[in-house]
């Protein structure tokens, strides 16, 4: 192998890492908050404060189709569109799957003793 081959080479791979790396940190980057509106022709909506959240929890405890941080997609992406899934049009505490994962989750902090979040409706809803 010649020399300036080997430099092209291993160049190349210094490149390849440095934008694999690159791209994982700019997708593995949360948004600061997501708006949940999809049900505001009955409640106002909800700034979700996402950022917390992710620092807090793994992406797979609310993302849960998600093996790795970049497959967490948005929860819009199924709920809503697919039947036999919560939609989170619902207001219901039953079928809306906010409702469902988030006041579970704060409810289990709250027993526990722990910091959580909000648990009656216009804490979140204002």
């Amino acid at each position: 192998m010649s020399r300036k081959f080997a430099v092209i080479l291993i160049a190349m791979v210094v490149a390849v890492a440095f934008v694999g790396t690159l791209t994982y940190a700019v997708a593995g980057t949360p948004p600061e908050t997501v708006l949940i509106d999809k049900a505001k022709n009955k409640k106002p909506g909800v700034e979700f404060p996402h950022k917390v959240h992710a620092e807090k929890f793994e992406c797979k405890d609310c993302h849960h189709t998600a093996k790795i941080p970049d497959e967490a997609e948005s929860c819009f992406n199924c709920h809503g569109k697919l039947p036999d899934i919560p939609d989170p049009g619902e207001m219901s505490t039953k079928k809306n799957p906010f409702h469902i994962l988030c006041k579970t989750c704060h409810s289990d902090l709250k027993k526990a003793g722990k910091e959580t979040g909000p648990t009656k409706c216009k804490e979140c809803h204002s």
